[in-house]
């Protein structure tokens, strides 16, 4: 977990002369222990470190303040530095930096199976970048804080100016100041790729253009492609796996042959995306490609007798006794069928909790699979389309959640660290999204960059809140450009290199089935940057 707004970042260490302040890296374990701290005792936790970030690293183990108590502990990589007389930070000084590893209790400290190991990996750093406090008042000025108000901000130049404009500000413009602050210590580092195996060619794709990426087929779905065209196949795979692209390419490869192919989708969204794309595989294909999104088991029939293959894509969405209805028709004709689904993106007017109903549901759609139409069923597992922090992230929060265990291999790329961030006041909510977004528009294009809401009203505010502060945006599929704004329906299938997810803290949870399942569509489309913000 990277929850950073809890802490406000150092100031310019150059304006106050203080040149050699030491800097701070936190580890994951760390946040664990400080989120299980008291109100008082974390706030004890955050004025501790505050006074380790304006000490010079030379000078910390031989002139100490009394009060922290600060001594070596024995047979153990780490220093001791008391919070109170009940807690203790473990740290460990390597060069100019100081590491945090743990907070505990005096008696936990001493134990060996705690002081004894520091391989935890820093999430962050603290102290290392200096606040923008024209970027802040450029901020507050975008969201309609008038000009009396946000010109004060202009002349900041510590933290200390800044507190004493903040009380000249009415209240909910001195909270949003105050979140835009805090929020400046939130690193959304830079996308560093390591592949964890040998592949050229995908690393290739990973640093190229999105458009390359959108189209990238991993070879080990090609068998899949190939198949003979006459073959029913079900194809079964979780998030990243890439079921959509190996859906396009089949469709290429079919009608290829000569044969007629109709290509189906449960709504007009998840097809706007595959007529596109398949607009530029298809392009030297002189055999015709029927689209449908069917109202009809009527309708889905009379595809089937005009074409030699049919494929679906989401098929999850579509009621399995509309399939029932091609049974009579492969007995008349040679039809080919390749099915591609997700049974974990199951959705339905079924009630949260009710695992019965979801069980009755998923059995009558593989009966119907395997039965009726006698499909051969083939599963995807190499996760090739999220990194592998971000698929460890919704894997860990929803696989005890979902109606199946989720089938993937462990992802094979890594980028960077997921980000999450929690909004106690909803009211901040959009500040906290524009500061995010701004960030992150230092190292990704506005197109390679989705926001979706759990909350299918929060898209409005939002993307509200990105035309005020001049970031173009757009919530309807093919029609603007900009930041992508949308829900878990929309965006089902439209995968992007950065995504923010923004949902209430029970929504972003494993809670019940069908807010696991809105999750787990949000949290697995990204690509290499996943940041969540949780509001209360």
């Amino acid at each position: 977990m990277s929850c950073y707004s809890w802490l406000p970042p150092a100031t310019d260490s150059s304006i106050d002369g203080r040149d050699n302040e030491m800097r701070i890296a936190v580890t994951e374990r760390f946040f664990d222990d400080f989120l299980g701290l008291a109100p008082g005792l974390a706030r004890k936790c955050r004025e501790l470190i505050r006074q380790l970030q304006r000490t010079e690293a030379a000078s910390i183990t031989t002139q100490a303040i009394p009060g922290w108590r600060l001594h070596k502990l024995r047979n153990s990589p780490f220093r001791s530095l008391s919070v109170d007389m009940n807690y203790r930070m473990l740290v460990k000084l390597e060069g100019d930096v100081l590491f945090i590893h743990r907070v505990v209790k005096h008696d936990l400290a001493d134990s060996e199976h705690v002081n004894r190991n520091d391989a935890a990996t820093p999430l962050f750093t603290i102290g290392d970048s200096k606040l923008q406090w024209e970027e802040l008042a450029d901020a507050l000025q975008a969201l309609g804080l008038p000009e009396d108000h946000f010109k004060p901000l202009r002349s900041v130049h510590t933290e200390d100016d800044f507190v004493d404009v903040l009380q000249t500000l009415p209240k909910p413009w001195a909270d949003t100041a105050l979140s835009l602050f805090e929020l400046s210590s939130v690193r959304i580092s830079r996308a560093k790729y390591r592949l964890l195996q040998d592949d050229a060619e995908l690393l290739r794709v990973l640093q190229g253009e999105t458009s390359t990426w959108e189209l990238y087929l991993h070879p080990s779905q090609q068998h899949i492609v190939n198949l003979p065209w006459w073959h029913r196949a079900a194809i079964t795979g979780s998030a990243g796996t890439g079921k959509t692209v190996c859906a396009w390419y089949r469709t290429q490869a079919v009608a290829a042959l000569g044969k007629k192919v109709g290509f189906v989708a449960p709504n007009k969204n998840v097809l706007a995306l595959s007529k596109s794309r398949l607009a530029t595989l298809l392009e030297n294909c002189a055999t015709p490609v029927y689209y449908l999104v069917p109202s009809s088991a009527h309708e889905l029939a009379e595809l089937a007798k005009t074409v030699d293959h049919i494929i679906v894509d989401e098929a999850q969405e579509i009621s399995p006794q509309w399939f029932r209805t091609l049974t009579p028709i492969t007995e008349t004709k040679p039809l080919g069928i390749t099915i591609f689904y997700d049974i974990n993106q199951l959705r339905g007017s079924i009630p949260p909790n009710d695992r019965r109903l979801y069980k009755e549901r998923c059995d009558r759609w593989n009966s119907t699979l395997t039965g009726a139409l006698k499909c051969i069923q083939l599963t995807l597992s190499v996760n090739y389309r999220n990194s592998r922090e971000i698929a460890l992230h919704y894997l860990g929060l929803l696989e005890t959640a979902l109606l199946e265990p989720l089938h993937c291999e462990v992802p094979i790329f890594e980028a960077g660290a997921v980000v999450q961030v929690e909004v106690k006041n909803h009211s901040d909510l959009e500040s906290v999204v524009c500061d995010i977004v701004r960030k992150m528009l230092k190292e990704f294009g506005e197109e390679e960059i989705a926001i979706i809401c759990v909350v299918a009203r929060e898209s409005e505010t939002i993307l509200d809140a990105l035309r005020k502060v001049g970031i173009p945006c757009y919530s309807a599929i093919g029609k603007g450009s900009g930041v992508f704004v949308s829900t878990p329906e929309i965006a089902r299938g439209h995968e992007k290199k950065a995504i923010i997810v923004v949902g209430p803290k029970d929504s972003l949870s494993g809670k019940n089935y069908g807010n696991a399942i809105r999750s787990y569509i949000a949290l697995s489309r990204a690509r290499d940057r996943l940041v969540v913000i949780a509001t209360s």
